[in-house]
This record gives C-alpha cells, sequence and structure tokens, in this order.
C-alpha cells in the first residue's frame, strides 16, 4: 500500500439482544469511566465551539446552572486547576448548594468554584462579567417558558461564547411519558406524595410487557431498588419539557443560537451514516438538511432520552482538521481507553472500536492501519502540530512523496477517530490544558 492509499472506514450498526437490562452503555474495550462526560471536557469544547483556538488559561468564565450534585462544575474546576479561570455554580435551592458543596469538598475543589444562592431567571438582571461557556442541563426542561431562560443565559454568554446544553428526548421517552399521564389520573385524588409515590410503585409492579414503559426497560430500568426521588421524577413530576430535534433546532433558532454537534454519547443516535449503510437509504436522506437528517435518524432508532449537545453564538464553531498548526491528541475519553496504545499493538492491519449507547444500539468503527497511519498515531503527543508530525513521516520516505499524501493519511486517521471524540485537535496558540 502506498502511502497515499485510504481505505474507506466502516460503521457497523447493530442491536444487541443479550444485555442485562440496567446495563449502562460503555466499550467494550474497557470499562466506561463515568465522569468522563464529554459535553464538559475541555478538549471537546474548545475543538467543537472554539474552533480549537481558546485558550482556558487566559481569564476563561465557566457557569453551571442547576446541576443539582454539581458534577460539570467540578468536572470543569478540576481540568481548570492552576489557571486564573473562574467557574461560577448557581442554583436557587440552599439545600441543593450544600449537598454539591460537599460533593465539592470530597474531590477537593470546593474553593476553586463560586457558589451563587440565586434563581437562575434572575441571572440576567445581576451584573454578572459575561461567560465564555454556560452549562446547564435538567433545569431548562423543568420551567414553564423554556425558551424565554435560554435566552435569558445567552444574554450573559460572550459574543464568541458557548452553551452546553441538555433535554429530556420527546420519543425515547414514550413509555415514561404514557406512565406519567396514567399515574396523573391515579392519583388525582391522591394529596400525599409518599401515598403517589407507593401507588406508583404498585403499579410498576404489575405493568404488563405490552405496557410501553415496560418494553423500554433498555431505556429506564425499572429495577426492585428504585428509589422514591428517581420514581417522583420519572413519573410524578408534570413541569416536563420533551424535545424532538426539530424542537431543539426550532428552540435555538428562537433564541438566536446555532447548534454545533451532539455529544459523543449521543451523536450516532442522531446521525445517519452510524444508521444506515452505504446505498440509496443513506444517499437519499443525506440529501436532506441537516436538522431532517438528524429527525430522520432520531425516528430510526426512537431511542434519545436526552438531547445533549453544544449550542454556540456564532455559526461555523468547529476546528479544521486540515490547518497544518492545530495539535492532534488523544482526549481524556480515548486515554481512558487506551487508544493510541490499542492502535499501535494491533496485530494485523485492521483496527476496531467498539461502543454501546442508549437502548442497547452497538457501534464499531474500524479503520485500515496502514504504515503511515501507524506512524501518525504513534506521534501524537498533544505538542506536535500536524506540520510538524507530517514532516516527520515524510523524512523516512527516499524519495520522498508528496505532501498531499501524507495530510490525506492522517486526515483520514483523525476523521475516523473524530467519530466518537478519541482524537480531536487544538490550535498551537493554546495551552495543553486547551
Amino acid at each position: 500500500m502506498s502511502i497515499a492509499e485510504v481505505p474507506k472506514s466502516r460503521e457497523s450498526r447493530s442491536r444487541l439482544s443479550k444485555t442485562p437490562p440496567y446495563a449502562q452503555p460503555q466499550s467494550s474495550n474497557q470499562p466506561e469511566c463515568a465522569h468522563l462526560k464529554s459535553l464538559d471536557d475541555l478538549g471537546a469544547l474548545n475543538f467543537y465551539c472554539f474552533g480549537g483556538r481558546r485558550d482556558f488559561t487566559d481569564n476563561f468564565r465557566a457557569l453551571v446552572v442547576g446541576s443539582g450534585t454539581s458534577q460539570s462544575a467540578i468536572d470543569l474546576a478540576e481540568q481548570l486547576a492552576g489557571t486564573d479561570a473562574a467557574v461560577v455554580y448557581v442554583d436557587a435551592s440552599e439545600q441543593v448548594i450544600d449537598v454539591a458543596q460537599d460533593h465539592a469538598k470530597t474531590r477537593g475543589v470546593c474553593d476553586d468554584i463560586e457558589w451563587i444562592q440565586a434563581s437562575p431567571l434572575d441571572l440576567a438582571g445581576m451584573d454578572l462579567e459575561p461567560f465564555d461557556y454556560i452549562n446547564c442541563c435538567g433545569m431548562l426542561e423543568t420551567l414553564p417558558e423554556p425558551t424565554a431562560a435560554l435566552k435569558s443565559l445567552k444574554s450573559i454568554v460572550k459574543p464568541d461564547g458557548a452553551l452546553g446544553l441538555s433535554f429530556h428526548g420527546k420519543y425515547g421517552r414514550t413509555g415514561v411519558s404514557q406512565m406519567r399521564d396514567m399515574m396523573s389520573l391515579v392519583n388525582r385524588e391522591t394529596d400525599d406524595a409518599a401515598d403517589a409515590i407507593g401507588l406508583t410503585r404498585a403499579m410498576i409492579d404489575r405493568l404488563p410487557a405490552t405496557n410501553w414503559c415496560k418494553r423500554s426497560v433498555d431505556l429506564f430500568p425499572l429495577y426492585d431498588g428504585i428509589e422514591d426521588a428517581e420514581i417522583h421524577d420519572l413519573f410524578l413530576s408534570q413541569q416536563h419539557c420533551e424535545l424532538s430535534i426539530p424542537d431543539v433546532w426550532e428552540m435555538l433558532d428562537s433564541s438566536g443560537l446555532f447548534l454545533v454537534e451532539h455529544t459523543r454519547e449521543q451523536r450516532a443516535l442522531c446521525e445517519p451514516q452510524f444508521a444506515f449503510p452505504e446505498g440509496p437509504l443513506l444517499k437519499q436522506i443525506q440529501k436532506l438538511p441537516r436538522r431532517d437528517q438528524q429527525a430522520a435518524t432520531e425516528l430510526y432508532w426512537g431511542a434519545i432520552t436526552r438531547h445533549t449537545f453544544w449550542a454556540a453564538t456564532q455559526p461555523e464553531t468547529i476546528a479544521p482538521l486540515t490547518d497544518p498548526d492545530m495539535i492532534p491528541f488523544f482526549t481524556r475519553f480515548a486515554a481512558a481507553h487506551d487508544v493510541q496504545q490499542s492502535i499501535l499493538s494491533t496485530a494485523g492491519d485492521e483496527w476496531l472500536w467498539r461502543t454501546r449507547l442508549a437502548g442497547e444500539v452497538d457501534v464499531s468503527i474500524t479503520f485500515h492501519v496502514a504504515p503511515a497511519a501507524r506512524r501518525f498515531v504513534e506521534l501524537i503527543d498533544n505538542q506536535r502540530t500536524l506540520a510538524e508530525i507530517v514532516e516527520t513521516i515524510l523524512s523516512a520516505y527516499n524519495p520522498r512523496p508528496p505532501i498531499e499524501e501524507a495530510m490525506k493519511i492522517a486526515r483520514y486517521v483523525m476523521e475516523v477517530l473524530l467519530r466518537q471524540d478519541l482524537l480531536l485537535v487544538r490550535h498551537k496558540s493554546t495551552s495543553p490544558h486547551s
């Protein structure tokens, strides 16, 4: 194979039938690291929302709004340790803040987070310095007017800033929605919360196999030890905004925001190339506008229980893979699964990555590890630029191939690994924090 021969990568999709009903999505290569959520990963945030050019050591400001346990604020504070960045956590409940602070203390970052007790709806009037990034997951969907609240949050984001958002999914929660409607009827004359939870437990215990909630046990496990708080949140709380992908696009349009990308945990469930094999069906779907492609794929799987994605105040914020001054790097998620070493130790010429998503959907990515591709992976160290790596590869050949051939191999490897955010890029002007 010449240095320029780039075979097509393949994504294979299948529903697995022998997974325990309560199993969490995880990679088949290594156990999933539960706290490595990509929404607040600085590498992913920089790549998708700041063109790979945001240096997080330079007065970066992050706001986390109503995230309950404060996991997002903790994760950001840990990644930004040793910088002049500010991480602010806001919640209206003193009790919630107390619990969040306890969690932050156990991780040693409580003093690195600014804690504010206030209604998220009041933030726009609090004269806060604008933020580069706002995380808001699970709060907007509980409000009567989520779009108005989103507009309020946008008003305190910098002109080139971004938001990490999460909303309940409409179709993946069909069974939960029907269960909630049923329990609102059953509990109509019940004023006591404990009684309502007890009746709901009794209903769960006798759901028939035909019930939609029972059918979606792979998405919402009705296990024996389900806690009262979870029962209340799933089946008794009436203020829930459940969105389809068209709803998400419409809300962002109304708020003057642009959808950047879904996080790796949901991306394959809304992108057609992961759902359909090469052929007339995929070609037809890919003729549609992007939002319609995603809408069709969401309906195909029916497994998105939560939309988690980045939105930006400007369009076209994703870093270019073709810029020679970009530095490729393996992400925290890839490091947790030892992806770089896995590729380098591949005995044959084909490397396979497999991961399990919601609804027992299995996605695998395969690519051909040609010698030049293997060398490219070996040289990635979060320090060398794309230009430097390509030059090192070319210097080993005599006669020297055209630079376009090496760049073609580099783009091929990066595009394959990018599909599950295993490899991203940042500009050389930024620090490794970025």
